[in-house]
């Protein structure tokens, strides 16, 4: 079965939770095992890579779990789904287009946050923060971050709390701090030859 074709078990499986032979729990969980390929699949089309894709495809399916109980059966159920995973995906791609121009604050404040988030243990080191070239470098890094990444990134760095993270961006805790760990990471990796001409290491 291609990706973009509807898995056969999907509605069949609603009709079987409809049935009373599956709880909401059991349904989701071999809702997830058999359609997770043709929800990443549509992800695939909008975010354009398997990382991106595979986030917005475990959000899909949270959302779809949080939203259940809307689902009035005026449509197939991989309709519904289908549409969960079409407007998650869109929302996401706006979301990121507002947020391009985002500025913490002036330069200086900005880069001290994105070092410290990146290499928490460095105490800021003040050799990395010096000169307007480093200062660039460090800007330029953070925004050569993938969007998705660097929302959460944001988020955290205005101290906003996990869990208004997710109900704000309506994604699991978990994808939070996914986001979030490899947002890190690849600052560490972006920052790492700019801190070794300082002879500074991030670790």
């Amino acid at each position: 079965m291609a990706a973009s074709e509807v898995p056969a078990s999907m509605n069949g499986l609603f009709s079987a939770y409809s049935a009373g032979t599956l709880g909401k729990d059991d349904f989701f969980n071999r809702l997830h095992r058999t359609s997770y390929e043709y929800v990443r699949g549509i992800c695939m089309k909008y975010m354009g890579n398997h990382e991106d894709a595979d986030d917005m495809a475990a959000t899909v399916f949270y959302r779809a779990y949080q939203r259940f109980e809307t689902f009035g059966n005026s449509a197939a159920f991989s309709s519904w789904l289908y549409q969960i995973a079409n407007n998650t995906c869109i929302t996401e791609l706006r979301w990121q287009r507002r947020r391009r121009n985002f500025r913490i604050g002036d330069e200086y404040e900005e880069a001290a946050g994105i070092v410290s988030l990146a290499a928490p243990e460095s105490g800021m080191p003040d050799r990395l923060l010096e000169g307007e070239e480093a200062l660039g470098e460090i800007r330029g890094a953070f925004g050569r971050l993938p969007d998705m990444f660097r929302g959460v990134v944001e988020d955290s760095m205005m101290g906003i709390p996990y869990e208004t993270i997710s109900a704000e961006r309506g994604i699991p805790i978990g994808t939070v701090k996914s986001r979030l760990h490899r947002g890190r990471r690849r600052l560490q990796e972006m920052l790492s030859g700019l801190a070794g001409e300082y002879g500074i290491g991030i670790s």
